[in-house]
């Protein structure tokens, strides 16, 4: 769901012409058209990375939302690497010898995606932290708000990558009160996490 923050945008450039308004953004990540059948490995990968998904948020740049508002936007960045030679076809749609259509992800995957991040962060650093503190955020939200971790004032980043190869970070500002006990996708069984202990494999 890496074109969340494209859209984001849209809804915030959007807010700032319309005044008193509301903004519901909904991303999905429909994968199903996708599916491999084949048996090249570099193929059947994304059968396991990817899978459907959703989320939603509702934008408002009205005044009385701020006081059951959970977050503030504070910055987009959205960095592009697809100049660079390693980044083409890092990850492509095409048939295999046998005429199964896929998505094949290259062995550069990790180093494109490591130089993407490094961009993105150069980018992002100076609006918010020096760059010895950026490494402590991008966990998941709702584990974060059900363990109790998120409190009033303090800034979230959250990080996605793409094909293209693109990167995008939103850095928003916690401006209330985050009750752990709210029900999240986590509720059920955040208190199994994190595991203390792995049990010894046998191989």
């Amino acid at each position: 769901m890496q074109c969340w923050n494209l859209v984001i945008s849209l809804a915030k450039d959007l807010l700032k012409v319309h005044r008193k308004s509301l903004a519901l953004v909904l991303s999905m990540e429909a994968v199903t058209p996708n599916g491999y059948g084949g048996r090249e490995k570099s193929m059947l990968l994304p059968n396991i990375l990817f899978w459907m998904g959703g989320a939603a948020i509702l934008l408002s740049n009205r005044k009385q939302d701020k006081r059951i508002a959970k977050y503030e936007l504070q910055h987009l960045v959205r960095t592009h690497i697809d100049s660079d030679n390693q980044a083409y076809q890092y990850v492509f749609q095409q048939p295999d010898e046998a005429g199964h259509v896929g998505v094949s992800l290259s062995w550069a995957l990790l180093h494109v995606a490591v130089k993407a991040r490094r961009n993105n962060m150069s980018a992002l650093g100076p609006l918010v932290l020096p760059y010895a503190e950026q490494l402590r955020y991008g966990w998941p939200l709702c584990y974060l708000e059900a363990k109790g971790r998120v409190m009033k004032g303090n800034p979230v980043w959250q990080i996605a990558f793409g094909s293209g190869f693109k990167c995008n970070s939103a850095v928003w500002k916690c401006i209330s009160d985050i009750d752990p006990t709210e029900r999240n996708a986590w509720s059920d069984r955040v208190d199994s996490y994190p595991v203390n202990e792995i049990p010894n494999a046998t191989f």
